[in-house]
Order: C-alpha cells, then sequence, then structure tokens
C-alpha cells in the first residue's frame, strides 16, 4: 500500500486531482483497510510513523503487526485524488469514524483531564483533514455539483444509521451510530456544515456515555472541534 500511495501521489500531487471513478471506491475501500495507519499519520503525534517517514524506514512490523507510513501531504493528496467520487469519500469517512470510535473506547473511564483531551483532540484532527479535503472538493466543482456531492456523501454515511446499542453492550457501535442517528437527523443542512460537526458530535457522545462530570462534557466536544478547525485549515493549505 505504501507504494501504491506514493505512486499516486506522483501523480495526483501536481495538481492532477482526478482519478478514474472505476478505480477510485476499490482503492478506497483498500485503503480503508490501513484505517490506523492513516489515522496515526493525520495526526501526526506518533514518533514511530514519524520517523518512519523521514528516514525511509516504513514499511516496519513490531509486536502489533506490519505498519506504513507516508508523509501528510502524500496522503492527503492521495485522499483527494480518491475524493471526486463521493462514494470513494464516504467509505474513507466511514473507516476513520469507526477507528475513532474504538480508541474512543480503548481510552479508559479513568483516564485523566488530559489523556481525554489528547484523545478528542486527536480525533478532531482526524476528522478536521477529510473536512478540509471535503472542502477542497466541493471548491473545485461549480455550485451545483458541489452541493449534489456533499449529498450524496452524506446520505452514503447517514444510509445504515440504525438505532445505536446502549454503549455497555457495544461501545464502538453506539458512538458510531448515535453520530449517524444525529447525521441523518440533520434534515436540509449544508453537508458540509453536517460533516464538520462530526468531531463534536462524536466527542460529546463519548463524554455522556462516559457519564463524565458537566465540565468535561462540555470542553471535550469543544477541544475536539477547535482541533478539527486547525486541521482542516492545514489540509486545505496542503491542497491550494
Amino acid at each position: 500500500m505504501q507504494n501504491l500511495l506514493l505512486a499516486m501521489d506522483d501523480k495526483v500531487g501536481t495538481g492532477a486531482h482526478g482519478m478514474d471513478p472505476a478505480l477510485a471506491v476499490p482503492f478506497a475501500e483498500a485503503l480503508a483497510d490501513y484505517a490506523d495507519d492513516t489515522d496515526q499519520i493525520l495526526t501526526s503525534v506518533n514518533v514511530d510513523y514519524i520517523r518512519a517517514d523521514t528516514q525511509n524506514t516504513s514499511p516496519w512490523q513490531d509486536r502489533a503487526g506490519v505498519h506504513m507510513s507516508v508523509s501528510v501531504d502524500s496522503l492527503l493528496h492521495v485522499v483527494r485524488g480518491l475524493s471526486d467520487s463521493p462514494g470513494a469519500y464516504a467509505t474513507m469517512r466511514e473507516a476513520a469514524t469507526r477507528h475513532i470510535a474504538a480508541d474512543f473506547v480503548a481510552t479508559p473511564r479513568t483516564a485523566d483531564k488530559v489523556t481525554l483531551g489528547l484523545r478528542a483532540k486527536l480525533a478532531g484532527r482526524i476528522l478536521g483533514s477529510l473536512d478540509g479535503v471535503a472542502q477542497n472538493v466541493t471548491q473545485d466543482k461549480r455550485q451545483t455539483e458541489g452541493g449534489k456531492w456533499g449529498a450524496d456523501v452524506v446520505a452514503r454515511l447517514a444510509a445504515n444509521a440504525e438505532a445505536p446499542p446502549a454503549y455497555h453492550q457495544d461501545p464502538v457501535g453506539h458512538l458510531l451510530y448515535s453520530w449517524k442517528r444525529e447525521l441523518k437527523g440533520a434534515g436540509s443542512k449544508d453537508p458540509l456544515t453536517q460533516l464538520e460537526a462530526q468531531s463534536k458530535d462524536m466527542t460529546r457522545s463519548w463524554a455522556r456515555a462516559l457519564e463524565l462530570g458537566a465540565g468535561m462534557r462540555d470542553s471535550l466536544p469543544d477541544e475536539s472541534r477547535d482541533s478539527a478547525i486547525g486541521a482542516r485549515g492545514e489540509a486545505l493549505d496542503t491542497l491550494r
């Protein structure tokens, strides 16, 4: 996958964003299987991934398995190249959402404020990067076409918005489907606005599920949203 990402970056990173629509969804599905790696790349805090990219030691293996790394810029270029297809973008965002939910659940309920805040900010950074890609796609399209693209993405993400299970029974499913239900219930709101609300909405659901105090239930979603806003701006700068 690393070699494929680098080869695609050579093609689409020059500004020729588009990719054959027939290939975009299958490639996005393959990339979705690497959500652990891509999320680590987008957050830019794991030194193993940074070192592997800068020292050309990727891919590598540790006790957790085999990992790969590319630069944030390369990954964003590829994700953008795939995202002219709303199906491809929705596939990648769905994978990121599931991985974020799993990371939330893996964070101990007894974690301190700093640890909880970091997890909220990292989730925001991943989703904000994808928000930046979505904004770049719609900016490159005519207004009508951009609106159709966004509506298509939202419809795909909300298509299987089943009733969320109880957190104690299926914590990942609870966070995932709670967000999907909010997305489906947003109605005619601007699609990008709906997507940009995800970091705050998911973090709020997580904080409530953990039964945190009122102060943390308020502050964590705001920290995630602020992190997402910053990451969105950085992604847009990269894609200009």
